[in-house]
C-alpha cells in the first residue's frame, strides 16, 4: 500500500499557500506589470471577458491543456475544484458539486451535459473525444436550466475547437512513450479563398494495455484511438458569416474492460469458490476475454451569424451520432459466472436552435431563442454465465434486453439583464421545456453462439408495446451583480434546472419497463470575480436542494444491470475559488480550492449491498433483506438490503479538492526557449455507491512536462509525464450481490516525448 499525503496536512499547506493572495485581493493591492491575458468565453451566447460573466465557469486553454496531460474530459478534475469523474468501460461520466449520473442508459442522459462546439451531445460515451487542436474548454458549474436547458442540473461542458485562420498555418507531431505509447498529429489551417477559410486536423493515439491479464489473453487498457476535425468559415458577406464543421471518432481497443476484482478473495468474491483464479495485483486481471470495444462517433454542425444593427441573430444546426458494442467479464475471476454483452447501442441526434443576442452597447442585454432537439437511440444488451444458466435451466443461457427511445424537446428561452446603475445589474432568466419520450422495450431469452453472441432459439418477447411519457418545466433564474470598481465583480443567483426523466432500457426482464421522474435541482450561489494585473481570484459559495434525486442501483430483478430511480431529496453546501498569479514575466502560479458537503434526506428504500458476515448487524438496525444470495451461497457473495440513506453522502462527492500549478519559461537566447510545467491535484476520500460502503481512498496525482521551443518556433520537443507518483486509484467500483463486484483501476505512472514541426 503506497503511503498517501494525509488530508490535513495537504489543507494547511494549501491554505497557507493561499492567504497572501487573499489578503492582496481583499485589500484591492494593485500591482504593476506583468498582467494576465484575457480570457474570452462564450458561456452565456455571447463573447465576453471571463472575468465579466457572472457565473461559476472555468476556461482552460488547449495548450494549458496539453501541457497538464489532460487529454480528455475524465482528468478534467485535475485542474477543476469540486470535479469528480467516472470512467468506466466507454462512459466518462462527470460529477460537478456532487451531481451526475455514473451510467446513463439509452433511455436517460447524464446530469452534466457536453457540447462540441454549440452542439449538444446526448451520450456519456462521447466524453472519449481527445482534446486535440482545441482553442479551450469551459466548464459551467451548477444548473444552466435558462441557457442550455435539460440535463444540465449539475453543469455543463463545453469543448470549443480552433477556429481557421486568414493565413497559412500547419504543424505535424509523433509520440513514443511507455506501454508501448505510439502517437501523431496534424493541423493544417489557411485562406481556401477570399472569403473562405478552412482548418482540418487529426489525431491517432495508442498505448499498449498496462493491466496485466494473468490468464492469459491480451492485457487490458490498451488504446487505439483515431480522431479527424474539419471547419469552414464563409464570409457571406459584411454581415452574413456561415460555420460549417464536422467530425469523426473511432475507437477500438480494451480500454475500460478491466473490471477487476472487488475483494480480493473468498467469501466475498464468489468465483473463487467455482475455481475461479484472482488477479491480485493492482493492474493485473484475471477472466475470459478476447473481445474488443468497437466505439464510432461523429457529427456536423452548420452555425449561420447574421449582424443586425442592435442584435445577431444565429442559427445552428447539430447532428450527433455514437454506435458501441463490445463484452465485460464482471466477475473478477476466471470462473464464467457473470458476463455482460452490448450488441450494439446506437444514437442519432438532431438538433436547431435559433438565437439573437444583443449588442453590449446599452443599459438592456438580452438573450434569445428557441432549442429543439430530436433523439432516436436503441440498443441491445443482456447478460450470461453460469448462474444465468442456472436460472434459466439450460446450457449457454442469455437473458436479454431490445430497446428502442423516441425523444423530442422544444425549448423556448430568454434571459434579460438591465443596468440598474453603473455598479448594479439585475438579470431576469426563464425557459420553458416541452419534452416528450417514447419507448419500445422488448424481452429475451437466448444461447450464446461459438461467438460468444446471443442466438435467439429460446426467444420470450414481451409485446413491443410503446410506453410514452411527457414533461414541461420551467427553469427559471434571477441575479443581481454588483461592480463596485473594475477590478471586482460580486454576484448572487438562484436557479433552477431539471434533468429530464425517461425509461431504464434495455431491460432484460419480464417486469414492465421502469419509468423515472425527473430530476430537479434548486440553486443558491454567491459568487465573485476579481483581477488586479497580476492576480486573478474567483470562487463562490453555493447550496442546492434536490428533488426526486435519480439514483444509479444495481438490478437484480433485470439480472443484474444497472438501473436509475428517483431517490428523493438530497442537499449540497460548498465553497470553492480558484486563482492565477503571474508573479514574474517567466513564472505563472495557479491554485484552486473546492469543498463540499453532501447529505441526503429521507430515502427510506436505499439499497446496501453488505458482505455476509456483516449482515446481521445490519438487520439488528431494521435494514431488510431483498435477496437470499448469503443463504443460497452459503455465505458467500454480498446480501442487498433496504434501508434509509438518510445523512449519507452523495457518491463521487469527495469533501475537500485542490490542485496547484506552475508554469515557468527560460529564454535560451538565440536557441529558443524551455518552459516548464507541473500540476498537483489532490481529492480526498469519497463513496462510489450511496450506502457509503465503498470507497475510494484519498489521493495525490503530480503530472509535469517540458517543452524546447525553438526561435523561430517551428520546432518543438515535449517531455511529459502523468500520474507521475505512480499513485494506486481507480476510476469506477461496482459491489454485486452474486459475484462479489469489479473496479476499474486508472492509468499507472505513464511517460514519454512529442516532436513537433509547424510550418
Amino acid at each position: 500500500m503506497k503511503q498517501q499525503c494525509k488530508p490535513s496536512t495537504f489543507r494547511k499547506a494549501m491554505l497557507a499557500s493561499l492567504v497572501p493572495a487573499v489578503a492582496l485581493t481583499a485589500s484591492g493591492f494593485s500591482y504593476a506589470q506583468p498582467a494576465l491575458e484575457e480570457i474570452i468565453v462564450t458561456a452565456q451566447k455571447r463573447a465576453e471577458n471571463l472575468q465579466d460573466v457572472a457565473i461559476s465557469v472555468v476556461a482552460l486553454a488547449g495548450d494549458e491543456l496539453r501541457d497538464a496531460g489532460i487529454d480528455t474530459q475524465k482528468m478534467l478534475a485535475m485542474v477543476t475544484p469540486n470535479v469528480a469523474v467516472n470512467a468506466n468501460a466507454n462512459f466518462i461520466a462527470p460529477y460537478i458539486r456532487g451531481v451526475g449520473t455514473q451510467y446513463a442508459n439509452p433511455g436517460l442522459e447524464p446530469s452534466v451535459a457536453s457540447y462540441f462546439n454549440d452542439v449538444y451531445m446526448s451520450r456519456a460515451s462521447a466524453g472519449f473525444m481527445n482534446f486535440h487542436d482545441i482553442e479551450r474548454v469551459e466548464v459551467l458549474k451548477g444548473p444552466q436550466g435558462t441557457l442550455y436547458g435539460r440535463n444540465t442540473t449539475g453543469g455543463a461542458i463545453r469543448i470549443i475547437t480552433k477556429d481557421p485562420t486568414d493565413y497559412f498555418e500547419a504543424g505535424i507531431g509523433m509520440t513514443m512513450g511507455n506501454y508501448e505509447k505510439r502517437g501523431a498529429d496534424f493541423y493544417l489551417s489557411g485562406p481556401l479563398s477570399d472569403n473562405v477559410r478552412g482548418r482540418l486536423s487529426g489525431q491517432w493515439d495508442s498505448h499498449d494495455g498496462w493491466v496485466k491479464n494473468v490468464a492469459g489473453g491480451p492485457d487490458l487498457q490498451d488504446r487505439n484511438l483515431g480522431f479527424l476535425h474539419g471547419k469552414l468559415q464563409w464570409d457571406v458577406s459584411d454581415r452574413l458569416t456561415v460555420n460549417v464543421a464536422a467530425d469523426y471518432t473511432r475507437k477500438r481497443d480494451h480500454e475500460g474492460q478491466a473490471f477487476t476484482p472487488l475483494f480480493s478473495g473468498l467469501p466475498e468474491q464468489v468465483g473463487a469458490a467455482f475455481g475461479g483464479e484472482i488477479a491480485t495485483g493492482h493492474h493485473e486481471f484475471s477472466g475470459n476475454f478476447d473481445h474488443e470495444f468497437e466505439f464510432d462517433a461523429g457529427g456536423a454542425q452548420v452555425r449561420a451569424d447574421y449582424q443586425f444593427d442592435n442584435f445577431i441573430f444565429s442559427s445552428i444546426t447539430g447532428y450527433r451520432y455514437t454506435k458501441f458494442r463490445g463484452f465485460a467479464d464482471l466477475d473478477g475471476t476466471t470462473a464464467p459466472l457473470f458476463d455482460s454483452t452490448t450488441e450494439l447501442e446506437r444514437t442519432e441526434d438532431y438538433s436547431q436552435e435559433l438565437q439573437i443576442v444583443s449588442d453590449n452597447d446599452s443599459r438592456w442585454n438580452w438573450v434569445a431563442g428557441v432549442f429543439y432537439f430530436v433523439e432516436r437511440a436503441d440498443a441491445n444488451f443482456g447478460m450470461g454465465g453460469l448462474f444465468i444458466e442456472a436460472d434459466m435451466g439450460f446450457p449457454n443461457a442469455f437473458i436479454g434486453g431490445v430497446g428502442e427511445v423516441e425523444v423530442e424537446s422544444l425549448a423556448p428561452y430568454g434571459q434579460l439583464a438591465y443596468e440598474l446603475t453603473d455598479q448594479w445589474e439585475i438579470m431576469v432568466g426563464l425557459r420553458y421545456t416541452d419534452e416528450t419520450k417514447k419507448v419500445q422495450n422488448n424481452f429475451y431469452v437466448s444461447t450464446l453462439n461459438d461467438n460468444g453472441r446471443p442466438d435467439h432459439p429460446y426467444l420470450s418477447v414481451i409485446p413491443g408495446e410503446k410506453d410514452k411519457v411527457s414533461f414541461e418545466e420551467l427553469s427559471p433564474k434571477i441575479q443581481l451583480t454588483w461592480r463596485p470598481n473594475n477590478n471586482v465583480m460580486l454576484y448572487a443567483m438562484y436557479q433552477e434546472g431539471f434533468k429530464s426523466g425517461g425509461f431504464n432500457m434495455p431491460h432484460p426482464s419480464p417486469n414492465p419497463v421502469a419509468q423515472v421522474e425527473s430530476e430537479i435541482l434548486k440553486s443558491y450561489e454567491i459568487g465573485w470575480k476579481t483581477e488586479f494585473n497580476r492576480l486573478r481570484f474567483n470562487g463562490a459559495l453555493f447550496h442546492y436542494k434536490l428533488e426526486d434525486l435519480q439514483l444509479q442501483v444495481t438490478d437484480l430483478s433485470a439480472g443484474g444491470i444497472t438501473s436509475i430511480r428517483n431517490a428523493g431529496s438530497a442537499t449540497v453546501d460548498g465553497v470553492e475559488f480558484d486563482l492565477t498569479y503571474a508573479a514574474t514575466d517567466r513564472l505563472q502560479l495557479g491554485a484552486g480550492l473546492g469543498w463540499q458537503d453532501t447529505e441526503f434526506g429521507s430515502v427510506p428504500n436505499g439499497q446496501y449491498f453488505v458482505p455476509c458476515a456483516q449482515v446481521p448487524q445490519y438487520l439488528n438496525k431494521g435494514y431488510v433483506p431483498v435477496t437470499s444470495t448469503c443463504q443460497d451461497l452459503g455465505g458467500l457473495g454480498l446480501e442487498e438490503l433496504v434501508g434509509n440513506l438518510k445523512g449519507n453522502s452523495l457518491p463521487q462527492a469527495p469533501d475537500l479538492t485542490g490542485y496547484m500549478r506552475a508554469a515557468y519559461t527560460q529564454p535560451l537566447e538565440h536557441m529558443g526557449s524551455m518552459v516548464y510545467n507541473i500540476v498537483a491535484s489532490y481529492s480526498d476520500e469519497f463513496s462510489w455507491t450511496s450506502d457509503n460502503l465503498y470507497k475510494e481512498p484519498s489521493k495525490v496525482l503530480v503530472n509535469a512536462n517540458i517543452t524546447w521551443t525553438s526561435s523561430d518556433e517551428q520546432f518543438n520537443v515535449s517531455f511529459f509525464g502523468t500520474n507521475l507518483t505512480d499513485e494506486d486509484h481507480h476510476t469506477h467500483k461496482s459491489p454485486f450481490g452474486t459475484s462479489g463486484g469489479w473496479q476499474v483501476p486508472a492509468p499507472p505512472r505513464m511517460y514519454g516525448v512529442r516532436v513537433g514541426v509547424n510550418f
